[in-house]
């Protein structure tokens, strides 16, 4: 009863243990039963609400670069209103530009950095097309970067990027 009163309460265990006539410690010791479908609920909450904590990182979000329209570009949602949101796909965007300063520079390398760290958190065999890919944007980072802009440049870029 009371698991069923813990899906209908969307999960509120107060409200669970105030109908049960519990407290909410003996609701939740003695009368909840975790299933996989709560397993899996809770293992997307903590992946979705925690994921710097879970890599043992700290990510500040900076776009890789810059957009040429982020309004009406390729990949933005082209209503006047909304920013393009998808910074995962702007490597392969046409409407992506990098112009060179140390800045741009710097969070391309912080975004190479965030590559990185995908790559080696996704581990699994399930995953290898995709990190063979986020290589390919790695070594695409390296080899533009060396190839259109000066060699200090991107050294201090990078180094910021690294530290």
């Amino acid at each position: 009863m009371e698991s069923r009163l813990w899906k209908l309460s969307g999960g509120d265990i107060l409200e669970v243990s105030s109908v049960m006539g519990h407290t909410p410690g003996v609701a939740d010791n003695h009368y909840l039963k975790i299933n996989d479908e709560i397993k899996t609920e809770g293992a997307t909450f903590v992946g979705e609400a925690f994921p710097d904590k879970l890599r043992g990182i700290h990510v500040t979000p900076t776009p890789p670069g810059g957009c040429k329209d982020s309004l009406y570009g390729s990949r933005a949602p082209k209503d006047g209103v909304n920013h393009c949101s998808e910074f995962i796909h702007c490597l392969g965007c046409p409407s992506y530009a990098i112009v060179g300063t140390q800045e741009d520079l710097y969070r391309l390398f912080s975004y190479q950095q965030f590559l990185y760290a995908e790559v080696e958190y996704f581990l699994t065999d399930e995953w290898e097309a995709w990190r063979r890919r986020q290589f390919d944007y790695i070594k695409l980072i390296n080899e533009f970067t060396s190839r259109k802009f000066d060699a200090a440049l991107v050294k201090r870029a990078k180094a910021k990027a690294e530290s």
